[in-house]
């Protein structure tokens, strides 16, 4: 027994040693070692006193809050049932029928929820599946006809189509189709052809009013080197002098050049 307590004395002395290795307390006075010791035990004697004290109560305290904000929701559900069952006839019921009318109504209300939630989408992407194919085809062909600058009388043929589809190709045509003036000017002034309006205009209803179309032809057509003043040309509805070609005509891709 007293080498057991001995042992236990010994072990508390080598506890303060390494206590005192592994701070600065072995470089003081043994009355500064005595102080220092003494606070460091007032601090963790206190430190340890609230924890024991003070933590219960904090925690009771959590617990009656937690306790009062349960209770305070459980009034409200129960205020607003009391309302709900005011408001209907359920409270003339019996606690069995008020149940089977309750679920009843949330079985209702779970129904059409999941009606919303699963077919509106599905109701949504049909309808879109079923417009927008439309749409983009014919945003499809508003692109290639700004790039590829189509004549207009390709885009004449809308009969049958609706009023959105004819305001789409008009406005098409007003985007694509030039003055007649204005692409005989540029045809002019890109070949350089002394030609008159009506030899200009004779490419260009050969192209189909495509300005490169009818560059390119004019190059293909083989025409004297020398400088050509005037030129007329063969075509199967008869154009007097000045007089202003007819739409639609359909010109041979004869000519004869005239010396003015």
């Amino acid at each position: 027994m007293l080498s057991s307590v001995r042992r236990f004395f010994k072990f508390i002395h080598w506890l303060y040693l390494q206590y005192l290795l592994n701070t600065a307390l072995y470089m003081l006075e043994p009355w500064e070692r005595a102080l220092f010791s003494t606070l460091l035990f007032a601090i963790i004697s206190t430190a340890v006193y609230s924890a024991l004290v003070f933590l219960p109560v904090h925690i009771k305290t959590n617990l009656q809050q937690k306790k009062s904000w349960y209770d305070s929701v459980y009034q409200d559900i129960q205020r607003l049932y009391i309302q709900f069952l005011l408001m209907t006839t359920l409270y003339v019921m019996e606690p069995w029928e008020r149940m089977l009318i309750i679920c009843i109504f949330l079985g209702i209300i779970s129904l059409v929820t999941f009606s919303a939630l699963v077919y509106i989408p599905f109701h949504i992407h049909y309808i879109l599946q079923s417009t927008m194919p439309n749409r983009v085809f014919y945003l499809f062909i508003y692109c290639v006809v700004t790039i590829m600058d189509i004549d207009s009388e390709p885009l004449s043929s809308t009969a049958g189509m609706s009023n959105l589809d004819e305001d789409l190709m008009e406005r098409l045509r007003s985007i694509t189709t030039c003055n007649r003036e204005d692409l005989i000017a540029q045809f002019r002034s890109t070949t350089n052809a002394m030609l008159t309006d009506e030899g200009c205009a004779f490419f260009l209803e050969m192209s189909n009013w495509n300005l490169n179309e009818a560059i390119l032809a004019y190059y293909d057509a083989e025409m004297p080197t020398d400088k050509i003043p005037q030129m007329r040309f063969v075509a199967d509805v008869t154009v007097g002098e000045g007089e202003a070609i007819p739409p639609n005509t359909r010109f041979v891709k004869t000519w004869r050049v005239e010396n003015s």
